[in-house]
Order: C-alpha cells, then structure tokens, then sequence
C-alpha cells in the first residue's frame, strides 16, 4: 500500500506536509473509554496515520450506545462484545498499518500510571469525573498531555492540559464534583453531532501537539451548545490561580495514593455497581457459562459472560471485574457475585 496516497490528502494540508505526517506514524496515543467521545477519536487517530494506539475501556457494547458511537454495529451489541476490542476490530479493517492494543480494563490507580507512562498524548473518553481526577494526577506526576473531553444532551466542553505550562484539571474543576458527575448521557440523553464534534476537536489538539504547533492550541475551556448555537471559551488567563493547586503545584495525587476515589467498587451509570477483584484472577467464562441457568444467560464471549439474576442483570468479566445493573447497593451487589467467584 503506497503510504503518500494512503495520506495525501493530510500532507497536502501545509501545516502537516511529509514531515508532519512522519511525526504522527511515530507517536503513540493512548485512548481512555471507547463510548461515545473515545470511538469516535480513535476512528480519527487511526485515519490520520497514528503510529500506535492504546485503547481501554471497561465496558461492552450494548444497543443504546449505536446512537453516536460509530465503530460499534448491531452484532457487537448481540454478542455483547467489550467495546475495546470491538473498536480494535473494527479500527483494525480502516488501517492495517496501525499498531493497535484493545485493553479490557477499568482504569484505576493501580494501573492508570502504567498506561500513562507509556503514551505520547492521551486522549479522554472516560464518562466520569473520579476517573478524569485520576488520569489528570498520573498525567501531571508523568508530565504527560491529555485531552479533557466531555458531552452531554446538546453540550460538551474540550481543553488541552499540558502539565507545567496550562492549568490541571483540578485547577479547572476543583469545586461542585457532585454537580458534574450528575450529568451524563444516561440521566440526561444526547444527540451524536455534539459527540462527534467534541470528539474532532480533541484530535485536532493532538494533530497540533505532535506536529508542535503549541501555539495553535486553544488556550481554554471550549465550551459548546449545538442546540442553542452557543460558543463560549474561557481562556486560561481568567482562572484565578491566587489559590495555589495541590496537584500541580505541591503534587498532592489524593486519587493516586487512595485518599480520594473508590479502589474496590464504585457506581455504574445511575442504578448500578462495579466490584473490582480484591486480588488478581482469571476465570473460566466456559465454566462460568455452563454453571448459568440457559434462560438467564444474555451472551458470553472470551471476555465477559452477561446473564440475569432475580432482577438483576450481571456482567461478569475474565478478570473477576462484575458489573451489577439494577441496584446502587455494594451488599446486595457483593452477594449477587460471590457465588460465582468461589
């Protein structure tokens, strides 16, 4: 396959040309969620020619999700594939020259480091904020970039965090945590121009980083309103820094070191519970699958066996990580489990 024709109409653009394009193939982005904002970057990531993508995410695709998150099909939803490998799949047939891993994980403080480590740039799909203070301590003790995205109904928000030089996430979100985490596709709904949109600005900052066109990066919150056609950006110049930042100015990661953030389980969505593994483990999802009553199985693959429990719906992964849908309660979550841990 002929690499210029591949990317000419790319290096065709100035700013890029055949040196810019070589600097993309040599960088390696790392994606954090595959749902709406996550899939829709990697499709970009991977059309531009980067060289090596990291995709993570902790969840499987479901029908709900085919409104906006484009590399998912009826089929993914069906079997109830995890989404990383699903996008790895699917990214996999719009470039083959992509070096590209698929990570069925949930991104935590035992591992959020690792994954940070080893990226040039980070690109946020994540849907929570917890997780977003997380990945924005790991970014600033690694001095790594990412790329804060974040959508809901009509709107969405997008900046470039670059530690040392911009403000940190917590400089930007420091108070009201509560009011944020409220709102998100499932309570609120949303329409998939603003996801696609966000998306693309997000790939727009990192074709800027790595071709270090700094100076061309939107030096704010972006902030968007589709329905109302409302732009806004507040620039970084605004934000009061009177008030010193324990993160990026005294290195205080509360998520990183525990203080903050749930390290065993923690709320899915609005009605559900996730229960990570106490110790690290492989289960047998055959035998999982032969131990589940027939009528209460949903799907099972490789990666995760689904099924129904009283009125439950239970999600149970490779890793001994279960999901449990239909309840905020860890107790109940916790007994509905066990059973099939032992």
């Amino acid at each position: 396959m002929n690499y210029s024709e591949r990317y000419v109409r790319q290096i065709g653009f100035e700013d890029i040309g055949e040196a810019g394009q070589k600097l993309i193939s040599s960088h390696h982005a790392l994606v954090l969620g595959c749902g709406g904002l996550g899939s829709v970057s990697a499709e970009l990531l991977v059309r531009m020619g980067i060289g090596h993508l990291t995709l993570v995410d902790r969840d499987v695709v479901e029908m709900s999700n085919l409104n906006r998150q484009s590399l998912f099909t009826e089929s993914d939803a069906k079997h109830g594939i995890p989404k990383a490998v699903a996008a790895e799949n699917m990214l996999k047939q719009i470039n083959t020259t992509i070096d590209i891993d698929s990570c069925v994980d949930d991104v935590t403080r035992f591992n959020v480091e690792d994954y940070i480590k080893s990226a040039d740039v980070i690109v946020d799909g994540t849907d929570n904020f917890t997780t977003r203070y997380l990945i924005n301590e790991a970014c600033v003790k690694h001095n790594r970039t990412w790329i804060y995205g974040s959508c809901g109904e009509t709107y969405g928000m997008v900046t470039t965090i670059i530690p040392g030089v911009t403000p940190c996430f917590s400089c930007l979100f420091e108070h009201h945590r509560e009011e944020h985490e409220a709102i998100t596709s499932e309570t609120a709904g949303i329409i998939n121009p603003i996801v696609h949109l966000i998306a693309s600005i997000q790939c727009a900052e990192v074709l800027k980083l790595i071709i270090n066109r700094h100076d061309l990066l939107n030096s704010g919150v972006l902030s968007i309103d589709l329905w109302r056609n409302s732009y806004e950006n507040i620039h970084f110049a605004s934000i009061n820094k009177e008030k010193r930042c324990p993160v990026c100015n005294y290195h205080q990661f509360d998520y990183l070191d525990g203080r903050y953030g749930i390290a065993y389980a923690s709320p899915y969505g609005s009605n559900g519970v996730q229960i990570n593994p106490f110790t690290e483990m492989k289960l047998d999802i055959d035998d999982l699958s032969t131990r589940i009553n027939e009528k209460q199985l949903i799907s099972s693959n490789k990666y995760v066996v689904r099924f129904l429990e009283q009125d439950y719906e239970i999600l149970l992964f490779y890793n001994g990580r279960s999901i449990v849908k239909g309840t905020t309660d860890i107790g109940i979550a916790r007994g509905l489990i066990d059973k099939y841990l032992k």
